[in-house]
């Protein structure tokens, strides 16, 4: 254990404050240009050591980055509410022309703050290079998706921002959207006709052709029972599996952030909206929780034979059970699992630079979903649309701005039912927990660590403190400090 003693004046008690005015600077995101990095003396030696040290950094990055509440206005506070209200309840969003304005994504260029923000951020040349060479090749077959891929940035980026700045407001209103699941719920349980209609009212379609009638968004009122007579509901989300997505993403993204507040309650409150949407999408959540457990095994496995390996279960399962994708029960797996099945019928050209269309190909599983869809979803739909050149492209922007092999199958892995392109609001979270938590989570554990220890001084008093300072320092230098007579106020802080 290494020690480290703060002096302070005999007549306070200990705080994080000393520890965090100690340390040195330290990147917290990847694909931000770094600034020069300062070991911390006594930190090398170990994997554990490194962490503290990485720990420690952290902590002096955010203090000297992060704004404090005291420069928040309340006009920062109004707009975060409103973007994540909007990123939770994306029924409020408009339809125009096939295509859904995301409100939040409005709101997030409209706030100054987040506007200087990102004008100062300092991206590096070559991830900057690399996303916009990608997002121009995904955009080959439609404009559309360069309009996808950069309201996708920007909300994570917003994401990021509000979570350094204390302005994360995400928990709050999956809060919200988890307890009008529950009214819907409790109102489809009673059964009576009075009790059904006032739980359509208040479902998705019902609450989104309110404000944008003929403009509404694309929703599905999917309350109905699943397992016996318990009924699904999807909250503020379009339909229960979209809503228990986001609630999958919540999970992890809290999971990620072990110095969030209120942790346990949130996690709860997201449970609780889990059971309630009954959806087959929350099966992703074992194996997304695994994943990142045994990522220091992963990370050692070339990331493009994660994606093949990716793609050959996939292709595996959709081969083998084509004919049962093509039943009437079966849609939902048939839009986005089909893609594999016809991905045979390509040719160079298109394998190469991709062919998104339905009508473009034959047989029974293209003629299925010709009927109901325009193009596949999931990961073998991103496949068929932009080819093996936009896919390469996708994993080697995803490695420019630092993620790893787990990062890679984590975004593949929570974006399954959908294009990794689209701006769903699982969608989103799946790249902030991937390129901006999960590389910090080692780093994040040990801090939290440091702040439980520090707060467990404090409370136990100098004395206590002293005490254990003389028992981790055994026989050595920090034991004879103490024997030769340090003085009460002095405190250990732990690095780790």
């Amino acid at each position: 254990m290494l020690v480290t003693y703060v002096r302070k004046p005999a007549q306070t008690r200990m705080t994080d404050a000393p520890f965090a005015a100690s340390l040195t600077a330290w990147p917290d995101a990847p694909w931000i240009a770094p600034s020069p990095r300062v070991g911390v003396p006594g930190a090398m030696g170990s994997r554990a050591a490194t962490r503290r040290e990485r720990a420690a950094a952290l902590t002096r990055s955010r203090a000297r980055r992060a704004p404090g509440a005291d420069s928040l206005r309340p006009v920062d506070h109004v707009m975060s509410h409103l973007f994540f209200f909007l990123f939770v309840a994306q029924i409020f969003s408009p339809l125009f022309g096939g295509v859904t304005l995301y409100l939040e994504v409005v709101v997030a260029v409209l706030h100054p703050r987040f506007v200087r923000w990102v004008w100062n951020l300092k991206p590096a040349p070559y991830p900057l290079a690399i996303t916009v060479v990608t997002a121009a090749v995904l955009s080959v077959h439609s404009l559309s998706n360069l309009v996808k891929v950069a309201a996708l940035i920007i909300s994570v980026l917003y994401l990021v921002f509000a979570h350094r700045s204390g302005l994360f407001h995400l928990y709050r209103w999956i809060t919200v959207s988890v307890a009008l699941a529950v009214v819907q719920w409790t109102l489809v349980t009673i059964g009576t006709a009075g009790s059904r209609e006032l739980a359509r009212t208040l479902g998705p379609k019902a609450l989104s052709e309110a404000v944008w009638g003929e403009h509404a968004t694309q929703t599905f009122t999917n309350f109905y029972a699943v397992i016996g007579d318990s009924v699904r509901v999807s909250g503020l989300s379009r339909e229960g599996g979209f809503f228990a997505s986001l609630l999958v993403g919540t999970l992890m993204v809290i999971y990620l952030d072990p110095r969030s507040r209120y942790r346990t309650r949130h996690a709860l409150t997201a449970g609780l909206g889990i059971m309630l949407s009954l959806s087959k999408t929350t099966f992703v959540l074992p194996g997304l929780y695994l994943l990142v457990r045994a990522r220091r095994l992963i990370n050692h496995i070339p990331s493009g034979l994660a994606v093949l390996a990716f793609f050959a279960v996939s292709a595996g399962w959709a081969v083998t059970n084509e004919s049962t994708l093509v039943e009437q029960g079966n849609r939902s797996f048939l839009h986005r699992f089909g893609a594999y099945t016809v991905v045979s019928q390509m040719d160079p050209g298109q394998l190469l630079w991709g062919e998104g269309s339905i009508s473009a190909y034959s047989g029974d599983v293209a003629t299925t979903a010709g009927v109901r869809f325009e193009e596949f979803a999931g990961t073998g739909g991103f496949l068929l649309a932009h080819g093996i050149v936009g896919v390469a492209l996708w994993l080697l922007a995803v490695h420019a701005l630092g993620g790893s092999t787990t990062s890679v199958v984590y975004i593949l892995g929570a974006t399954v039912a959908v294009s990794p392109t689209t701006n769903q609001n699982f969608v989103v979270l799946a790249y902030f927990a991937a390129l901006y938590l999960l590389p910090r989570f080692d780093v994040e554990q040990a801090l939290a660590a440091v702040e439980r220890k520090a707060r467990d001084d404090a409370r136990t008093g100098p004395r206590r403190g002293r005490r254990l300072a003389l028992a981790a320092g055994g026989a050595g230098g920090a034991g004879r400090r103490g024997r030769a007579g340090a003085p009460a106020s002095t405190h250990r802080v732990g690095h780790g």
